[in-house]
């Protein structure tokens, strides 16, 4: 229920989540906004190296993946049957591992060097998920984005690679 009216039609329901978990986005953007106009001292991770680390660390240099890596990281994503926009679930690429793994790797490492992730792969299946309380009410729903299973693996991939340099740089607070 929007605006005490009932929507039936899916595309008008869509819209309506469309706007609610975007205004959320929006909101959080204000307050940061309005939080930093305050001048009160804003603690962000520049502001925490800036503050302990009087030298400047090594640059992240992130190196190229093997198709060893690539076939690991792979292997470690939970295999489920839920997908993004391509309808590859993590299932289906698991399967087809021997043969996708050389060219996904090819990929990743071509995005690394170019330093450009493609866009058709930024793209999400954004699903509201009921949370409790009167299902009429978008407010009673959290998003969930569905992305697509390369991805996850190049999201994984590099995950390891920025978690190498952090530690191996001692740049983890609490390690």
């Amino acid at each position: 229920m929007i605006d005490s009216k009932h929507l039936k039609d899916p595309y008008n329901i869509a819209d309506a989540f469309n706007d609610y978990f975007s205004s959320i986005v929006d909101n959080l953007n204000m307050n940061k906004v309005n939080y930093k106009n305050n001048n009160a001292k804003v603690f962000t991770t520049q502001y925490y190296l800036e503050q302990n680390y009087a030298h400047p660390t090594t640059p992240l240099f992130i190196k190229t993946f093997s198709t060893k890596e690539i076939s690991s990281v792979i292997k470690a994503l939970k295999t489920k049957n839920s997908h993004g926009f391509d309808e590859i679930s993590d299932k289906l690429l698991e399967v087809s591992a021997t043969d996708i793994c050389s060219p996904l790797t090819h990929i990743c490492n071509k995005s690394i060097l170019s330093g450009i992730f493609p866009d058709h792969r930024k793209f999400s299946i954004v699903k509201p998920i009921y949370k409790k309380g009167n299902k009429m009410n978008p407010t009673k729903y959290r998003p969930i984005s569905l992305l697509t299973s390369f991805s996850k693996v190049f999201e994984k991939a590099l995950y390891i690679r920025v978690t190498e340099h952090l530690n191996t740089n001692n740049l983890l607070v609490g390690n």
